[in-house]
């Protein structure tokens, strides 16, 4: 909810090759459209040290340079951090799985064994990039709004959400 003796900014957020600064997540949906993101420095796309969480009322721009519209939180939104610094951490575990569950099905004879080892190696990537955006689709309707294309649109897909638009 946003309070009405806040006077909402905008903020240019500039990254290059993933380093700079860069709202991520989206939460807490209303049924204006606005939702609560947090800024993050990130390094290569992987956020690393939150900034600010805020409540985003519009975005302008391209995925190289995006102009925010929001309202500042008075502080930050530890749950979300909590859940995106999870997430990051499935990044490596999933490839973890994707390369054992390939060398272990190398000595395999079993041709289940064998078809299990690729689904897992082919599903993780697709798990990794599908689950925000699922997850992000089901907030926007638990409030009932109706997302477009449920991608966001900063092209935060570095880390996670994935478009072919």
């Amino acid at each position: 909810m946003i309070v009405e003796n806040v006077i909402s900014k905008i903020k240019r957020t500039r990254s290059v090759n993933g380093t700079g600064s860069v709202f991520v997540g989206e939460c807490d949906y209303e049924e204006d459209g606005s939702y609560t993101s947090t800024c993050w420095i990130c390094i290569f796309g992987f956020p690393i040290l939150p900034l600010y969480s805020a409540r985003i009322l519009d975005i302008t721009g391209n995925f190289f340079l995006a102009d925010y519209q929001f309202t500042k939180l008075p502080r930050i939104k530890w749950m979300q951090v909590f859940r995106t610094w999870v997430y990051m951490l499935l990044y490596p575990i999933g490839i973890f799985i994707m390369i054992l569950m390939h060398v272990m099905s190398r000595g395999s004879d079993s041709t289940v064994f064998r078809l299990m080892s690729w689904v897992c190696v082919l599903g993780t990537p697709i798990m990794l990039f599908a689950l925000p955006t699922l997850l992000r689709i089901r907030a926007a309707k638990a409030v009932g709004l109706e997302l477009d294309t449920g991608i966001s649109k900063t092209g935060s897909w570095m880390i996670g959400d994935f478009s072919l638009c």
